[in-house]
């Protein structure tokens, strides 16, 4: 088989985005990720709900993907065969379908856990996401033996997987991007009516209480959908606008814009495990080692029908911070 010529700042036009800026990343973003999953592994405990399987989840692929580019790229220094590269983009492909699908499924999971909708009702949604997911990944592997066996000198672009990267692929992101941001707009819209039913009351402390709630849970909504649109936006932008016909730019403008959409997905390992931070204080503790043990959640304030209210209010409040009940500011019942 074919093969291209190892990367050199002279023949690899991101070298230097590649090098100097995503391959630190990688580099920064695995020991991050490491520490989250053994985290997650010798504790048990953190993994009682979908909500944190999922982030776990995450955590794993984010260390899966830190791995796989940082020997890749080394490796790219030296050889640069084409079906390395071919691996390479499928391996890439399989990585942001299984983050968007893992991104798509919080969102679902949030919602349920909101509306408190049964296994019964929701399983039929994890099948539906599970088999796209599946069937978009045999897609992308099932073109491996076609470029091995029937196109042994074929460039990618001339292949089946240009069908796949060029269709399959922003048909499924597009879906799956669409749905997330609804899947968040609904959970919002649906909490703070939640709320507004639970503070139904002209108590001034309440009111306020029941703002900063909102708040918080508008905040959590506006993190996660926009993390990981931050990534791949500019990616989009790119591939389906002007700025894709390198030809009409000059090299020097046309590179530094490639290098935009190139960097902005390696963001990813970064911002995964500092949102686990962010909402996982329990993790966070145990991962800076500021604490030996998971401690029991024990919900505080007062007794009887006022406690009740909080339990109540916090529940809504918890299914969207992706924590524990003590990581909700305590300032909000102050």
């Amino acid at each position: 088989m074919g093969a291209y010529v190892p990367r050199t700042p002279s023949t690899f036009d991101n070298f230097i985005a590649v090098y100097a800026v995503m391959l630190p990343i990688y580099i920064v973003g695995w020991p991050l990720n490491l520490s989250i999953a053994i985290t997650f592994a010798r504790h048990p405990s953190l993994q009682q709900t979908k909500l944190d399987e999922l982030m776990a989840s995450l955590s794993m692929l984010c260390l899966f993907w830190c791995s796989q580019r940082v020997i890749l790229d080394l490796i790219f220094l030296a050889a640069n065969p084409m079906w390395l590269n071919l691996m390479d983009s499928v391996i890439t492909a399989l990585v942001l379908v299984a983050q968007f699908g893992l991104n798509l499924l919080l969102a679902m999971e949030r919602m349920f856990v909101v509306r408190m909708w049964p296994d019964e009702k929701t399983s039929k949604y994890y099948w539906s996401v599970g088999t796209a997911m599946i069937g978009i990944g045999v897609s992308c592997l099932g073109c491996i033996p076609y470029v091995v066996f029937t196109l042994p000198t074929a460039d990618l672009d001339a292949t089946t997987w240009s069908l796949i990267s060029v269709y399959i692929l922003p048909i499924w992101f597009v879906l799956s991007g669409v749905a997330i941001i609804s899947l968040y707009t609904s959970t919002f819209f649906y909490s703070r009516r939640r709320l507004k039913e639970l503070i139904n009351t002209a108590d001034t402390s309440a009111q306020r209480r029941r703002t900063r709630l909102e708040r918080v849970i508008f905040l959590n909504c506006v993190l996660m959908a926009a993390s990981l649109f931050l990534c791949y936006i500019p990616r989009a932008i790119f591939e389906f606008t002007w700025l894709g016909d390198s030809t009409s730019l000059d090299s020097n403008v046309s590179k530094g814009l490639q290098a935009i959409p190139d960097v902005s997905p390696s963001l990813e390992v970064l911002l995964t495990p500092a949102l686990i931070f962010y909402f996982r204080r329990d993790v966070r503790r145990l991962v800076f080692k500021k604490q030996d043990t998971v401690q029991s959640s024990e919900s505080g304030g007062s007794d009887g029908n006022e406690g009740s209210q909080v339990v109540l209010e916090l529940t809504v409040v918890k299914s969207l911070s992706l924590g524990k009940v003590e990581d909700i500011d305590s300032s909000i019942y102050e």
